[in-house]
């Protein structure tokens, strides 16, 4: 199969997998949300914001270093496999020990035995960080994309059961734990490859030449995107934290959806052809086409269905969410651009450029949210809007100019995309002006015309074209 097969499979496993991943997502939030209150949503964020960092440490940049190296061998996998088992044991015993601190930081007694069940999720999440980086490699976005869809039913399941039997934050916890578990179980059985009892220093060297770059860069990177969290946690309490959680995880669809999906297939791709800068150009400004013209409509449309949507699907008690919600459609705009950037720098091997800028950005996005504490959640959320239209136009214009592409060029691929957004938010907003009957038939009526009007829009542009009775996207 070659290259461009592989890619295109590999979007529309990715794609496949998401549309059943997010939608399942989205149904056992909604019922969490329902079943559960703000103040559990915020005890379970003050803590992962320690163990997302954990399970992003513990992956060492071994990911993304076997997927660009195009010399590794059963050593390197290896080698690799033994580091990132020990780093797990490692981080789970130093969460295990820690835990009465991570509380007291919080005043917050009961996350003890909630940080010491969560710490085995380092252990069993470094079982599986080579087998997945190994499909990536071999670009089997089919075998990720069944493991992730069924850890992520499963754990909901567990999740919800757990929830109507009034366990509280811990219906969280099992929801967290069992998807860990259940998504690297499933990548072994994926995966044909298994380790060896090799141990390389050199081909650990040769791993870490390049890994060590990401790793800085995933540390600074994962902080500048968790720095709000740790901090409205602290000083605001879980009950705020719960709010913003609900309402970033919201912004965070398009990311995950679309930007992540494409990029996560794209790197591989853009590692393999990264010394012909005319193709890696061509191919990244389709990648971004697409993004916009998904996640701009979507994004603007959130902005104005805000208050319905979220007394609909989760329920009177999240309405504070609202205007968080529609100040943070617009990071996610901005976001679904700068996700991509990070696959520009990694496929060009100049990660050590994009940890630098990182580095940057951590410090001003810190100063930020720490200023915008002042005012409440609110405050924290215009001010990290602040910070993304001031650096991620800057890093985007940095990326590009790596790959020497004119500014010019990417605007004018993000130009449609903003248009088309524009007229779509601006009729749902005459729409929810007329109708005034209720939440749900303005989320309907609005869903369904919106729609309508999405494809027309991309009609006319002719930015979708109609072949062989099936839409396909003209890009």
């Amino acid at each position: 199969m070659s290259l461009r097969q592989k890619t295109i499979q590999g979007l529309w496993w990715g794609f496949g997998a998401r549309i059943f991943i997010q939608i399942s997502q989205f149904i056992i939030l909604a019922i969490l949300a329902h079943l559960l209150n703000p103040n559990d949503f915020g005890l379970l964020g003050m803590i992962t914001v320690y163990f997302g960092f954990a399970l992003m440490f513990g992956e060492l940049g071994v990911s993304a270093a076997l997927i660009q190296s195009q010399k590794v061998n059963q050593e390197h996998y290896s080698s690799a496999f033994w580091v990132n088992l020990l780093a797990g044991i490692i981080l789970s015993l130093i969460f295990l020990l820690s835990a009465p601190l991570i509380a007291g930081f919080y005043n917050k007694p009961v996350l003890i035995d909630l940080i010491r069940v969560i710490s085995i999720s380092c252990f069993i999440s470094s079982f599986s960080i080579v087998q997945s980086a190994i499909l990536r490699k071999e670009m089997n976005f089919k075998a990720i994309a069944l493991a992730e869809s069924a850890a992520i039913l499963v754990a909901g399941i567990i999740g919800i059961f757990a929830a109507l039997n009034n366990k509280g934050v811990w219906s969280l916890v099992f929801h967290f734990m069992s998807f860990i578990f259940i998504k690297s179980l499933l990548l072994w059985v994926f995966s044909s490859w298994r380790p060896k009892f090799i141990f390389s220093q050199q081909a650990i060297r040769d791993i870490f030449s390049f890994s060590m770059n990401m790793t800085g860069l995933n540390i600074v990177e994962y902080f500048a995107r968790n720095v709000d969290y740790l901090l409205i946690g602290k000083f605001l309490g879980a009950g705020a934290l719960g709010l913003y959680t609900l309402a970033y995880k919201i912004m965070l669809y398009p990311l995950q959806n679309i930007s992540n999906v494409i990029g996560g297939v794209m790197f591989p791709a853009f590692s393999k052809i990264q010394g012909d800068l005319e193709k890696v150009r061509a191919n990244y400004l389709k990648m971004v086409k697409a993004i916009v013209l998904i996640t701009f409509p979507l994004m603007l449309g959130m902005f104005v269905l805000a208050p319905e949507f979220i007394r609909t699907v989760f329920g009177i008690q999240w309405e504070q969410a609202v205007p968080l919600v529609r100040i943070l459609s617009f990071c996610g705009m901005l976001q679904s651009i700068e996700a991509t950037v990070g696959d520009i720098f990694r496929s060009q091997g100049r990660s050590d450029i994009h940890f630098r800028l990182q580095v940057v950005g951590t410090i001003i996005v810190s100063l930020c949210i720490m200023i915008g504490l002042k005012w409440g959640i609110k405050g924290v959320a215009l001010l990290y809007a602040l910070y993304n239209f001031i650096w991620v136009p800057y890093l985007i214009f940095i990326s590009n100019k790596l790959i020497k592409l004119p500014s010019k060029q990417m605007l004018k691929v993000i130009s449609p995309g903003f248009l088309i957004a524009g007229l779509i938010a601006g009729f749902l907003s005459l729409i929810k002006y007329f109708i005034i009957d209720s939440d749900l038939q303005i989320l309907l009526l609005a869903g369904i015309l919106g729609a309508i009007l999405y494809f027309i829009l991309l009609l006319i542009t002719k930015h979708v074209l109609i072949s062989n009775r099936r839409l396909v996207f003209n890009i």
